[in-house]
């Protein structure tokens, strides 16, 4: 089964409000990601150096290989800043806290036995302990970016931008990716009526 957004706006804040609660990082992790709509490959990819004291964010997307350029809503910013407050620049932003020896950067080497960013596999687990104890289903790395997704389309009601943001092909790609297309089509069949 797909990974799904998480559609309750009430719900996303719960799920931020319980992470701060208990680990700062991981927090950080989701509230970036529910912020942004970046790419789990993207987010664990980032230094502190690419947000530090900025507005707008560059990144290079590691799965088309193109640049993303966007400014960050000011929420993100001041938490960013904060939790960026005396880290140096080269740190990655969602470190590890195992040491990992073997693993390798972008660039094929080692990484620093104190600088590791945290692995996809790693917010996999994260998502999953979320799915539990928030009685959720099929949430994944994706569930950030597709949660995104969903509530900006509710906000806006503007598909084109939001394929740009989310760099996708078509905006079929988009609505299905949110998954608005069947539930517009639930709804409309449900309010349905001849008179």
């Amino acid at each position: 089964m797909a990974t799904v957004s998480i559609k309750n706006k009430d719900l996303v804040r719960k799920i931020l409000q319980f992470e701060k609660e208990q680990n700062q990082r991981d927090y950080m992790l989701l509230y970036t990601g529910f912020f942004t709509a970046l790419r789990v490959s993207d987010l664990i990819e980032m230094k502190v150096k690419d947000v530090k004291g900025k507005q707008s964010l560059r990144i290079k997307e590691k799965k088309t290989g193109k640049y993303r350029d966007f400014d960050m809503p000011i929420k993100l910013r001041k938490e960013l800043q904060a939790y960026c407050k005396d880290r140096a620049d080269d740190e990655y932003l969602f470190k590890s806290r195992q040491y990992a020896p073997k693993r390798k950067s972008k660039d094929n080497k080692l990484f620093e036995e104190d600088n590791t960013p945290i692995s996809r596999q790693r917010v996999w687990q994260i998502m999953k302990e979320i799915e539990v104890k928030f009685n959720l289903e099929n949430i994944g790395c994706h569930t950030m970016r597709k949660t995104f997704g969903y509530h900006h389309y509710r906000v806006f009601k503007n598909l084109a931008t939001l394929q740009r943001i989310l760099n996708h092909r078509s905006i079929e790609e988009t609505k299905i990716y949110i998954g608005v297309e069947q539930e517009d089509v639930n709804s409309e069949l449900r309010a349905f009526d001849y008179d």
